[in-house]
């Protein structure tokens, strides 16, 4: 797995190797940035399930500000901070060794806004809803920001009060719904 593009393209970034996990392919990262454009430059990134931290880190290499990973298993913890020493990123990253939802609460207790929240739980993780309507409720997401859900194509995304679908992109078995709070303008 390597960086895309950014100041640190190119760079090998090694992966969690725990079950059940499956890095963002580049594939897909490179939709998704190409997507968000350029307003991920100069700003924080909330990479959600960071895993390996592919997706923060590729934020990063792209401009952003900095990143803070959420992640709560040891092995993909492990990784991820092997990840930003190889990427000497640490500096700008914040990692929270925290299930999502408390990270959440958690941000937003601390009055964080970002532009750009992605997440990526396991297809497996039956918590989607809860996870949106925390999203919603936290606070975290900015009032024109973006929230990105990487998920199966199988799955369907309701959003909460609060939330609303405007785009879904398919790659292969992969989705990426993209969300912003209902009160954004188009």
């Amino acid at each position: 797995m390597r960086v895309v593009a950014g100041t640190l393209r190119g760079l090998r970034i090694g992966g969690c190797r725990a079950p059940g996990f499956r890095p963002t392919s580049e594939r897909v990262r490179e939709a998704l940035f190409s997507i968000l454009g350029p307003g991920v430059a100069g700003q924080p990134f909330l990479d959600l399930f960071a895993g390996s931290g592919a997706v923060g880190i590729e934020a990063l290499s792209r401009g952003a500000s900095r990143a803070v990973f959420v992640e709560s298993d040891a092995q993909a913890l492990d990784a991820l901070r092997e990840n930003l020493l190889r990427a000497a990123q640490e500096h700008v990253a914040e990692v929270l060794p925290l299930d999502a939802l408390r990270a959440l609460r958690l941000l937003g207790g601390r009055g964080e806004s970002f532009p750009h929240v992605f997440a990526d739980p396991p297809y497996a993780y039956r918590g989607a809803p809860r996870l949106l309507r925390a999203i919603a409720q936290a606070g975290v997401l900015g009032s024109e920001g973006t929230f990105v859900l990487e998920h199966s194509v199988r799955g369907p995304v309701e959003p909460p009060k609060g939330l609303s679908l405007f785009r879904r992109e398919r790659y292969g078995e992969t989705a990426l719904s993209f969300l912003r709070p209902a009160c954004a303008t188009a």
